[in-house]
């Protein structure tokens, strides 16, 4: 139905199939992954051709029949988003409730914790490599970076290492190995999802360099 909305309203709705495929070939060559937020640009595009797809079958077909097959069909896709939005939502309800409405995220006591110890233990110009730099910046007033190589460390005063993720390659010995760096690191700080490593750096001589967290 996507296709068929587009192509038969490609000449009165050109500059959203611009839109559209601009922006899917940006998401092609970008070279990262951000998930599930950059589909929700186009999600409005892609269901409005959707739709003109099941106003264009509606009037191909001129059997009585047929027409009421095509009508029975887009009133049941509909209903099938409908349904499956709801059992998402019960499902998610069960699962908060399941964890005693208990939510991860930047605000619960792990996450304040560890943002509390960087706000008080660390210099104000230091540099923290986070995963999330930018709430890092929001929440401790810290300069903040994310890497994707380990031999970036030496951007950074300060690494920040979230326990429960695989998607920042420090300590990913499975798939780069960070094996090397661990002797540059200090741990000064250690909760349930969190832990807070000083970076140590090496001057010209190679003589280890570490200024102490206050």
């Amino acid at each position: 139905m996507f296709i068929a909305g587009l192509f038969t309203n490609i000449r009165f709705d050109y500059h959203l199939v611009i839109y559209y495929f601009f922006t899917i070939s940006l998401y092609i060559f970008w070279p990262y992954r951000q998930g599930i937020r950059f589909i929700f640009p186009i999600l409005p595009i892609y269901v409005y051709f959707i739709i003109k797809g099941l106003e264009w079958s509606i009037s191909y077909f001129k059997e009585v029949a047929y027409i009421r097959t095509i009508h029975a069909f887009k009133y049941l896709f509909f209903i099938f988003i409908i349904v499956s939005f709801i059992i998402l939502s019960l499902i998610l309800a069960k699962n908060n409730l399941i964890n005693n409405r208990v939510i991860e995220g930047p605000f619960d006591s792990t996450s304040m914790g560890m943002f509390n110890f960087v706000s008080n233990h660390t210099d104000q110009d230091s540099v923290v490599v986070f995963f999330k730099p930018r709430v890092m910046r929001m929440l401790t007033n810290r300069n903040a970076i994310m890497i994707n190589k380990c031999e970036d460390l030496h951007k950074g005063d300060y690494l920040v290492y979230y326990k429960k993720t695989y998607n920042q390659v420090f300590l990913a010995s499975d798939t780069i190995n960070c094996n090397k760096f661990i002797n540059s690191l200090t741990l000064i700080y250690d909760n349930e999802n969190f832990r807070v490593y000083k970076i140590i750096r090496k001057n010209n001589s190679g003589e280890r360099l570490q200024c102490n967290p206050k």
